[in-house]
């Protein structure tokens, strides 16, 4: 297949191109990603000797990474960039979430996660380790049409299922919590 009859723009600053055909990409992208990284700076330059703010920090850094990454799978006019920014994103998509329950665990409970609980985390996430190079991550690249996507195999289903169940926990560490201590200041009056 000619690459020029799909009339891709080159990328620009990496991130920046035609092929990104709606401006809020950019919004949904860029803002966030200046945001975390303003929070970033903040907490880096206050305080970043503290466990819970080097936490913050790497989820931080990896949602900037995540978001500068996805981004340039929008802007790309190279396949093989795509097909290998894609194949990564895997690993950051499933930090975000593993360390975002690390972060509100250890905010609430202010101590390390149990040895039984840390390896139920890496048993849920060595298949995405161990499968990243393989066909169950992404299946082939399309070049039958200008779409510019990977066709994801089975470990990105498998991963959104974990996600679910990172953030489900969150959730309920966070619900927990809450009517816990309302609970708790009832008693007390």
């Amino acid at each position: 297949m000619n690459f020029l009859a799909c009339d891709w723009d080159t990328t620009q600053y990496l991130v920046f191109s035609q092929n990104v055909f709606d401006p809020l990409i950019y919004y949904s992208h860029l803002g966030p990603f200046v945001a975390s990284l303003t929070l970033f700076l903040f907490i880096f330059f206050a305080n970043r000797e503290d466990y819970l703010n080097k936490l913050l920090l790497f989820l931080i850094f990896l949602f900037c990474t995540w978001s500068i990454l996805d981004l340039y799978l929008w802007a790309s006019d190279k396949g093989e960039n795509i097909m290998f920014v894609w194949s990564i994103l895997i690993f950051f998509e499933i930090l975000i979430y593993a360390t975002a329950l690390y972060f509100v665990y250890y905010f609430i409970e202010e101590r390390d996660f149990p040895l039984s609980i840390k390896a139920g985390l890496f048993l849920l996430i060595a298949p995405i380790i161990l499968l990243v190079a393989t066909q169950y991550n992404l299946q082939y690249y399309d070049l039958t049409n200008c779409e510019r996507e990977a066709s994801e195999g089975a470990l990105w289903e498998y991963t959104y299922y974990v996600e679910a169940l990172f953030a489900t926990l969150i959730l309920a560490q966070l619900i927990y919590v809450a009517f816990s201590k309302r609970f708790i200041g009832r008693k007390k009056e």
